[in-house]
């Protein structure tokens, strides 16, 4: 009986290293104000995650880059900028994008966000 109960236990320890692709999640910052939660590639075909606004403050016109590369940062897999809006403090943006990129594994992949520079038009 032992022997089994140590196959188990070892079973359910080696369990997330085994996991499904789409079970991986990446969670941190993007600057000092925006954080990125449990962003992740799913089975059916979307990156989901959320975009919190951790800033006392409000953030306005809120526009975010966001892309997907190999660990080592040396190919671009996907790509999108996404209009956020207002983000009061505290806010927190669900994300849902379509994402059929077969191309990387899941777990090798790495989320990058930025927010673009604005623009700067002048009158003359």
């Amino acid at each position: 009986m032992k022997p089994f109960l140590a196959f188990l236990l070892l079973g359910v320890l080696l369990l997330p290293a085994f996991t499904h692709a789409g079970s991986y999640y990446s969670s941190g910052s993007i600057d000092q104000d925006l954080q990125f939660e449990d962003f992740k590639i799913g089975d059916n075909g979307y990156l989901t995650g959320l975009i919190v606004n951790s800033s006392p403050r409000a953030r306005q016109a809120v526009k975010l880059d966001v892309w997907t590369t190999n660990t080592q940062e040396t190919q671009i897999y996907w790509r999108k900028t996404l209009n956020l809006g207002d983000l009061a403090p505290g806010a927190r943006v669900a994300v849902k994008e379509p994402y059929k990129i077969d191309r990387e594994d899941p777990d090798k992949t790495k989320f990058m966000f930025r927010t673009p520079a604005p623009a700067n038009f002048r009158n003359k």
